[in-house]
C-alpha cells in the first residue's frame, strides 16, 4: 500500500487533521507571476521557422587561430508573416557570401544577428522549405564568448568547443535555441594532417587533402540542439570498445585521449560499459545506439554533454556517469530553454546517484544525497536565463534539482518510478524534442494517475525546504499520536513521509500525506509494546530537517554539536562520517594528512538535525591519496570537533 497515498486518501488507522491550502494557493500564484514575465529570447521571424537541417563546414587554420566556415541551414515556414531568415552569430566576422535557394540575398549583420532578406522569392507560404547559406571568416575566440578554444597541450594544437548554453552562435550561423533542434547535421572540418577531428554521430569519411591537409565528413542523423554540436581536435591517441545489450546488439565505444592521459583514464572509462547497462535498465535503451558512444578530452576543467561523444576535462566515476545520463536527458529529451535546465542537469545529477548505488549499495546512494543537499534560498526554476551563473548554478540547478528526482522516486515507489522514467523518454511528443517542467510533470501525472501539481510547485517553482518539528505522546492506552508541525517561515510543503515506530517487539512503517503548518496522526500499537523510538523520514528521503521530541522532553539546547565515529575505520573505499548540529550553520570540513597539510575541504551550510559526510580518499581535485594516517574536522563559529581515520588502500 506504500507510494500509493499521496495527494489522495489515507490509511484507515491514521486520522488526519485540517490541511490549510491558502499558502499553497499564494505560492503557485507568485509562481506563475513569475513565469510570464520571463522574457522570449528568439525574433519573431525564429519563430516562424523550424530549422531542420544544417550542413556545416570548417577550414580550421590553428597557427593563425582562424575559421573559414560554410553553414547551410534548412527551414521550414511554420507560420505566415515570414519577411526574414534570422540566424544568430556574434558580431565581428567578416562575410564572404549570403544565399536564400542559391540566389545572393540582402541582410543586415548587428547586435549579433544576421537578418537574411526574403525579397527574391517574396512571402513564403507555410510549409515552404527555404535554405540559408552564409559564408564567412575569422577568430572565433576574438568575441571574449569562450564557445571555440584554440587551446595547446603538451606543445601540440588543441581545438575544442563548448557551446552551451548560448555559444553555438559563436562559431557558426544557427538559430541558437535548444527548443529548435535540427532533424540532422553534417559536420565537415578540414585541418592540417596531424590533427585528428572528433564529432557527433557517424565518421563518414576520412580524406587526406594536398598541402598537408585532411578532412573529416562527421554526420549526426539524430535530431539535435544547436549547442550540442561539437568538436575536439588534436592528435589524439584513439581507442574503441563495444557495449553489446541484452539483445545481444552492439554499440561502439570511441575514445580520443591525451597520450600522456591514457594510463590514468583507461580503467576508470571502461566502466563506461556498466554504466550504458545500468542506464539501459532504468532509463530505456540508449538514445543513439545507431551510431556511438564516446568520450573525447579537451581543455576545460570539467565535462560536457555533447550528443554521442562528451567532452572530457577529467576522469572520475560520477563525471563519467553524469555525462552519459545527459545523453538520456539533455541529449535525447532537451529543455526547452534554459528556465528548465534542471530537467538536464537534475538528471544527470540523479545519474551519479544511481552509479554509486549500483557500485557500492543503497547506503553509498543516500549518502551521496546527504552530501549534495543544499537548504538554502532560490528557485531551482532560472528566473534569469541571460546569465550563465544562474543558469548553472551548482546547488540549485544540480544539487537540488538532483534532490527533486531523489525525492520524486520515493514519491511513487520505484518501481513505477523507472517505469515513469521509460514513459517519459519513450514519449511521442518528447522524444528527441524538447521539455518543460510541465510537459515532464503531466507525463508523471498520466503514468501514476496521482495529482503531483504541489510537488511541482513547491519544489520547482518554490523555495527551501520543510522543517518538521514532530511530538509524539504515548500516554493514551493502544494509541501513539504523532503531531508533524512545520515550523518554517517560508512556503508550506505538500509531502508523503514516513513515520517509523520502533517499539519493543516491532517495527512499524507508516507512509502518510502531509500538509500545513500541523498534523495529528494516531497509531494503535499493541499495549504489551513500549514505544522506545519515533522517526519521521528515517531513509532521508525529503530534503528537509527534523526534531523528534516526546511530549514532556526538553528540546535540544540550541548549539549541541557532536562528531559521531566515522565508520568503517579503517575503510578502503567510502569512510562515513557521521555529525549533529543543535541550530542551522554554516560548516567547515577538512581533512589533513599526518603531516598536517589539508588535502580536502569542504564548505557548506546544513540545518540543525543528523547528517552523513562521506570520503573516498581522494584529494580536493580528485587524485587518489596515498595509504595512511589522516585527520577529519568539523568546525563551526563556535567549536572545532577532530577525528582520526585510517585509509588502505
Amino acid at each position: 500500500m506504500k507510494h500509493l497515498l499521496f495527494f489522495g486518501t489515507i490509511i484507515s488507522s491514521i486520522l488526519l487533521g485540517q490541511v490549510d491550502k491558502s499558502m499553497d494557493l499564494c505560492s503557485r500564484q507568485n509562481s506563475f507571476a513569475k513565469w510570464l514575465s520571463i522574457e522570449n529570447m528568439m525574433t519573431e521571424n525564429q519563430e516562424r521557422i523550424n530549422i531542420t537541417f544544417y550542413d556545416l563546414y570548417f577550414k580550421i587554420f590553428p597557427d593563425d587561430q582562424s575559421i573559414n566556415g560554410l553553414v547551410s541551414a534548412t527551414a521550414i515556414v511554420v507560420d505566415s508573416g515570414l519577411t526574414s531568415i534570422d540566424l544568430d552569430l556574434m558580431d565581428g566576422y567578416e562575410i564572404d557570401s549570403v544565399q536564400i535557394n542559391g540566389q545572393n540575398a540582402e541582410y543586415t549583420y548587428s547586435s549579433n544577428l544576421m537578418s537574411i532578406q526574403l525579397a527574391m522569392v517574396g512571402t513564403p507560404d507555410i510549409g515552404s522549405e527555404i535554405v540559408a547559406t552564409i559564408g564567412y571568416h575569422g577568430d572565433p575566440q576574438s568575441f571574449d564568448f569562450g564557445s571555440f578554444t584554440f587551446d595547446e597541450h603538451q606543445g601540440e594544437h588543441l581545438i575544442w568547443t563548448l557551446s552551451e548554453p548560448y555559444g553555438a552562435r559563436g562559431w557558426w550561423p544557427c538559430k541558437d535555441d535548444p527548443s529548435d533542434k535540427a532533424d540532422s547535421v553534417n559536420i565537415v572540418v578540414n585541418v592540417p594532417d596531424h590533427l585528428i577531428v572528433a564529432s557527433n554521430g557517424s565518421l563518414i569519411s576520412e580524406e587526406s587533402n594536398p598541402n598537408g591537409r585532411k578532412t573529416y565528413y562527421w554526420q549526426e542523423s539524430y535530431p539535435i540542439a544547436t549547442y550540442l554540436v561539437s568538436l575536439a581536435i588534436y592528435p589524439y591517441q584513439y581507442w574503441e570498445d563495444t557495449y553489446i545489450n541484452a539483445d545481444g546488439d552492439s554499440l561502439s565505444l570511441t575514445y580520443y585521449v591525451f597520450p600522456d592521459h591514457y594510463g590514468s583514464l583507461y580503467e576508470n572509462y571502461l566502466e563506461t560499459k556498466d554504466m550504458i547497462g545500468l542506464f539501459e535498465e532504468k532509463y530505456g535503451a540508449y538514445p543513439f545506439f545507431d551510431e556511438k558512444y564516446g568520450h573525447a578530452e579537451f581543455g576545460w576543467g570539467g565535462g560536457m554533454e555533447h550528443q554521442t561523444l562528451s567532452s572530457m576535462g577529467g576522469w572520475s566515476d560520477w563525471l563519467i556517469a553524469h555525462e552519459l545520463a545527459h545523453q538520456w536527458w539533455g541529449d535525447m529529451i532537451t529543455c526547452a530553454d534554459f528556465h528548465h535546465i534542471w530537467l538536464n542537469e537534475g538528471f544527470a545529477r540523479y545519474g551519479e546517484a544511481l552509479w554509486a548505488e549500483y557500485d557500492e549499495g543503497i547506503d553509498a546512494y543516500h549518502t551521496y544525497w546527504a552530501n549534495h543537499a543544499y537548504y538554502g534560498g532560490g528557485t531551482v526554476i532560472v528566473e534569469n536565463t541571460t546569465t550563465v551563473s544562474e543558469i548553472f548554478n551548482g546547488q540549485l540547478t544540480y544539487n537540488k534539482a538532483g534532490w527533486v528526482v531523489h525525492m520524486l522516486r520515493h514519491v511513487v515507489g520505484d518501481d513505477v518510478f523507472f517505469n515513469m522514467l521509460n514513459a517519459y523518454a519513450n514519449n511521442d511528443s518528447l522524444k528527441y524534442a524538447s521539455a518543460t517542467t510541465e510537459d515532464f510533470r503531466d507525463v508523471c501525472e498520466d503514468f501514476t494517475g496521482l495529482d503531483l501539481h504541489d510537488f511541482f510547485d513547491q519544489w520547482i517553482y518554490g523555495e527551501r525546504y520543510p522543517r518538521y518539528r514532530v511530538l509524539y505522546d504515548t500516554s493514551p492506552e493502544n494509541v501513539l499520536s504523532v503531531q508533524v508541525n512545520q515550523i518554517q517561515s517560508w512556503q508550506l510543503f505538500h509531502m508523503p513521509v514516513d513515520i517509523r515506530i520502533t517499539t519493543t517487539d516491532s517495527v512499524y512503517n507508516y507512509f502518510v500525506d502531509q500538509t500545513g503548518e500541523s498534523t495529528l496522526y494516531l497509531f494503535e500499537i499493541p499495549d504489551s509494546e513500549t514505544i522506545l523510538n519515533v522517526e519521521l523520514d528515517p531513509d532521508n528521503w525529503i530534503l528537509k530537517s527534523v526534531e523528534v521530541m516526546q511530549i514532556g522532553q526538553e528540546p535540544p539546547l540550541p548549539g549541541a554539536f557532536t562528531l559521531n565515529s566515522p565508520f568503517p575505520n579503517p575503510f578502503n573505499g567510502r569512510i562515513n562520517i557521521p555529525f549533529s548540529i543543535g541550530e542551522d550553520s554554516n560548516l567547515s570540513f577538512s581533512i589533513q594528512n599526518i603531516m598536517g597539510q589539508t588535502v580536502w575541504e569542504k564548505h557548506a551550510f546544513y540545518p540543525n538535525g543528523k547528517h552523513i559526510i562521506n570520503w573516498q580518499g581522494r584529494s580536493g581535485n580528485g587524485a587518489d591519496l596515498p595509504s595512511g594516517l589522516y585527520f577529519f574536522t568539523i568546525q563551526s563559529s563556535k567549536k572545532s570537533l577532530r577525528q582520526k581515520i585510517l585509509y588502505l588502500k
